[in-house]
């Protein structure tokens, strides 16, 4: 394991296999081999907030062979998501309906000792299922994750020490009193004095800015009103937008879900599928690749991470191209009951007051020559490869493109190369390649 393509194509032609899955390429044996023998799969996973690196290597023959690596795309569409379900909600309690039993004594789930925030359970479930799609086409037999820590503020000043860990910068300051000195009293855009400032957020929260002591500066009435949402970049004025620091976000992300992702992952394991579960820290998976010679990245660190410290001196094989894969989650599915605008109904059918039923037809677009698509299909259009993200019933669908880049144009000149499946896998180095698979 791997076997290579002409003797996957004779078994499957002779029927001593199935096919399991097109990407990436798996088959099933439906005789049990003479031997029997199993090897032993190491997984490593390397935890994140916005990608997760995933590798699987196998140790045998005094060699380490990659032969699975992976980039997982973790979705980041959960605040919008959330706003849109509080606007809902909103508008359905002031609406002039019929009566809604009161909603104000079940909030036990808000108080559960242990939650999650919806964002931070929406990652750590990305990577429950990409290691549960994993397990179902590689024999895994050890799992070893990396549980990152965050210094988050070393991360925001590497000179900090001692005593100065307990103290902020509002440290002696009320927080007016602190932007009027660090802004000297003058209008952070115009420049103007002595006139009545408001506090104004640099990145605006519309924008996705916080409320921390950084993004925020003094502006006169007419600059505050006059930059609305943009952000300072945008109103002409980069050298503000440079006193915003990172955000901690994804350094709070993934600290909340790690040992959420340790306990599943035991309670995972623990039903026989392997006998093995360990846990790597940054500084050892940076070690090890440094001791292989390996360039940073997140598939990199995870193929390091499934090594024991003392196999960095045994050769690896690194991971070929053909293995080497781009891993997107689709949502599930829709949980709309109705279509937000009336449908055009065949009255023969169905009454006046019966919309047309939506479950066959949700999500789908049909071009003029028959051919149907479906939210999440890999797609090709003009040469690019990408993920089908959405449909209109105009016919204008949008596209996000595996180079990162999104656009709307209309279904009929798409090729679809694979149809949607929650989790999509699609070779790295043959995404331009897709034009010519088509159909």
């Amino acid at each position: 394991m791997p076997t290579n393509p002409a003797k996957a194509r004779k078994m499957i032609k002779s029927g001593k296999a199935d096919v399991v899955t097109l990407q990436p390429f798996t088959i099933r044996l439906k005789y049990v081999p003479s031997t029997n023998e199993v090897q032993p799969c190491v997984l490593g996973i390397d935890t994140g907030s916005k990608t997760i690196g995933a590798a699987v290597t196998i140790k045998g023959n005094g060699m380490n062979k990659v032969v699975y690596a992976g980039e997982a795309k973790i979705r980041q569409d959960i605040p919008d998501k959330m706003k849109q379900r509080a606007t809902l909600r909103r508008g359905r309690r002031n609406r002039n309906t019929r009566y809604r039993p009161a909603r104000w004594s079940n909030r036990a789930n808000s108080k559960r000792r242990g939650r999650l925030v919806p964002t931070a359970m929406a990652k750590l479930s990305c990577h429950q299922r990409y290691i549960e799609n994993i397990c179902k086409i590689l024999p895994i037999s050890e799992l070893a994750l990396e549980l990152a820590s965050f210094d988050t503020q070393k991360m925001q000043n590497p000179e900090i020490k001692g005593v100065e860990y307990q103290r902020g910068e509002l440290a002696g300051y009320e927080l007016r009193e602190y932007l009027y000195d660090k802004w000297k009293r003058k209008c952070a855009y115009c420049g103007k004095e002595n006139v009545p400032f408001e506090l104004e957020h640099i990145i605006p929260k519309a924008r996705g800015g916080s409320n921390r002591v950084t993004n925020l500066a003094i502006a006169c009435h007419e600059c505050n009103q006059k930059k609305g949402t943009k952000t300072a970049k945008e109103f002409g004025h980069p050298e503000v937008e440079k006193y915003v620091r990172t955000t901690l976000k994804d350094a709070a992300h993934v600290g909340q879900i790690k040992w959420a992702l340790w306990n599943w992952a035991k309670d995972y394991w623990w039903t026989g599928k392997t006998d093995k579960i360990r846990y790597e820290f940054g500084f050892r998976t940076k070690f090890k690749r440094k001791e292989i010679g390996w360039d940073k990245g997140h598939a990199i660190d995870a193929a390091a991470i499934s090594l024991e410290l003392e196999e960095t001196a045994i050769p690896v094989m690194t991971v070929p191209s053909a293995n080497n894969y781009q891993v997107m989650f689709k949502v599930r599915n829709s949980r709309q009951l109705h279509d937000s605008k009336p449908n055009k109904v065949d009255r023969s059918k169905y009454p006046v007051h019966y919309r047309r039923p939506t479950d066959t037809t949700r999500g789908k677009n049909t071009t003029k020559d028959g051919r149907v698509f479906r939210r999440g299909d890999v797609i090709s259009y003009n040469g690019k490869a990408g993920i089908l993200s959405g449909t209109s019933a105009s016919g204008n669908c949008r596209y996000t493109f595996f180079d990162g880049t999104k656009d709307r144009k209309t279904i009929n000149k798409a090729k679809r190369v694979m149809r949607a499946t929650n989790i999509t896998h699609w070779p790295v180095q043959t995404k331009e390649d897709v034009v010519d698979k088509g159909k």
